[in-house]
């Protein structure tokens, strides 16, 4: 039965991970050079930042223990993962937010752009932080490294652009260049806006 919840929380990170990945090329549909090799170093660090996974859940889920030598180099090794995953992640928003212009990105989406920009990189900065700690702490506060990620939540990545119902608004208009979305998302209390372009991600 561990065995079974422990696949279920690798197998919803990696969920996650997908979703964020869906969400970008929703918004912005690129697909030059430097955004495939930014993909291809997206899928490496997330088979290296899964590799860990399966032996932390687990112990959390046993009565397994690591040493303190294990237990550093495994929150070292999620801390490095997760901090290069989602670096990729500020990288590909970085290169969004640098072709606004052939984008043609309105204002609020170029901000939204660049929020999502910050927000990627403060999710890296906790593997950072993690891995960290799991170095420098005294073996009876290796734990920290974990707790560390509670906080993640309260980022709360890509807010402020969904509809009311939190559904994803995104949909492309014909004949519209890829990446340029076009779709208000009006609340049930407000009237319908004039058609402008707002992308809307999670």
């Amino acid at each position: 039965m561990h065995g079974f919840i422990v696949f279920g929380i690798c197998f919803s990170l990696l969920a996650y991970v997908w979703y964020l990945h869906y969400r970008f090329f929703r918004r912005y549909g690129l697909e030059n050079p430097w955004t495939v090799t930014l993909n291809c170093a997206l899928l490496f660090f997330v088979l290296f930042y899964i590799y860990p996974l399966k032996f932390l859940f687990t112990a959390a889920f046993s009565a397994q223990q690591f040493s303190v030598s294990e237990g550093r180099l495994l929150y070292g090794i999620f801390g490095i993962g997760y901090a290069a995953v989602f670096s990729v992640f500020a990288l590909l928003y970085r290169h969004a937010w640098r072709l606004r212009a052939e984008l043609e990105l309105t204002p609020i989406e170029t901000l939204r752009t660049r929020q999502s920009l910050v927000d990627q990189v403060v999710l890296a900065s906790f593997g950072l932080i993690s891995g960290l700690l799991a170095q420098v702490m005294p073996p009876r506060g290796i734990g920290l490294a974990g707790v560390v990620y509670f906080a993640c939540p309260f980022t709360s990545p890509g807010r402020g652009i969904t509809g009311a119902n939190g559904s994803v608004c995104c949909r492309p208009e014909p004949g519209r260049p890829a990446g340029i979305l076009r779709n208000p998302c009006p609340t049930s209390s407000e009237p319908p806006l004039a058609p402008i372009r707002t992308p809307c991600e999670l």
